[in-house]
């Protein structure tokens, strides 16, 4: 199956720079992405892989309507200016050009039915693979499920030209595996040795013996299986990450609408007075009057 394709406009999605902090600029962006974004570049850290997330949200802090809670309604929803709803999803397009693999929650695709993590530019797919050498042209699509519980019809899951991984307990590994009616690659996290290739196989990732699950040894194992940055596009799996003070960026595009409700990130899961993180705000973008795009780097508390 053909992989649905946007021809963006780069006069509609440009983009406006209204403030850039002291941050490392690549002098060699790609002339396409620096003409919509400016100059852009992620580092790699030395144990984990970089990660970095995307989300959508009115002015008031929602993710979601209360009647919709598809994040596109959000952005494209923005009734004073559906360009910079369209520019959203460019900004996305750029954070997965840049991504090894992207990492989906279960209940993200059961929200977000049609949802697949492929780069809908072509540009900017042609930049991916010969100005940044990445070796596939679609990011490892990785799904999160402790128990196993996911659509096993989801489009991720069931199209070949979409690299799929997904991350699990041995427990999910025997219910995903008797359910799934594809080949599938074992991959136990300890014993694994082998490299990382591109495959139609679903691969299964789980650990052995151990009932819980546990985000870090994935991390450190897909670090090690040379996944150096990675896109999280999951608002749970966000809060997670935050709260485990392994999330490094977030670019938060901000749709000037209200939305009231209480569909907020972390809504589950709160911080407190003394644990708290911040944010230095790294870059600020503008779209007419009427969208924000915002870089954070996300500054924990550190305790001796």
């Amino acid at each position: 199956m053909k992989l649905h394709r946007i021809e963006f406009s780069k006069e509609k999605v440009k983009l406006r720079n209204i403030f850039l902090s002291k941050i490392e600029t690549n002098m060699n962006t790609p002339k396409y992405i620096k003409e919509i974004y400016g100059d852009f570049h992620l580092p790699i850290k030395d144990k984990f892989p970089y990660l970095y997330g995307s989300l959508i949200m009115t002015l008031d802090g929602k993710i979601g309507l209360e009647d919709q809670t598809k994040s596109n309604e959000i952005s494209k929803g923005n009734f004073l200016d559906p360009d910079g709803g369209l520019a959203d999803l460019w900004v996305l397009n750029l954070l997965r050009t840049y991504s090894d693999a992207i990492i989906f929650g279960s209940r993200t695709l059961n929200v977000e039915k049609n949802i697949t993590g492929h780069i809908y530019d072509k540009n900017l797919e042609e930049i991916r693979i010969n100005d940044l050498q990445k070796s596939m042209t679609v990011p490892w699509n990785i799904i999160i499920s402790r128990k196993g519980d996911i659509d096993i019809n989801h489009k991720i899951i069931q199209q070949d030209n979409i690299p799929t991984i997904i991350l699990t307990t041995e427990m999910g590994y025997n219910k995903i595996s008797n359910r799934l009616d594809k080949p599938i690659k074992e991959i136990e996290i300890n014993s694994y040795e082998e490299e990382l290739e591109q495959t139609k196989e679903v691969i299964i990732m789980y650990e052995r013996d151990n009932k819980y699950f546990s985000i870090k040894s994935f991390l450190l194992k897909l670090k090690d299986l040379g996944l150096d940055k990675i896109l999280v596009e999951s608002p749970g799996l966000i809060s997670i990450l935050i709260k485990e003070q392994l999330m490094d960026e977030m670019f938060i595009n901000y749709s000037c609408i209200y939305a009231g409700g209480d569909l907020t990130l972390g809504k589950r899961i709160p911080f407190y007075r003394h644990d708290y993180p911040g944010v230095d705000i790294m870059s600020l973008h503008i779209h007419k009057e009427n969208f924000l795009y915002m870089r954070q780097k996300i500054k924990y508390r550190t305790f001796e």
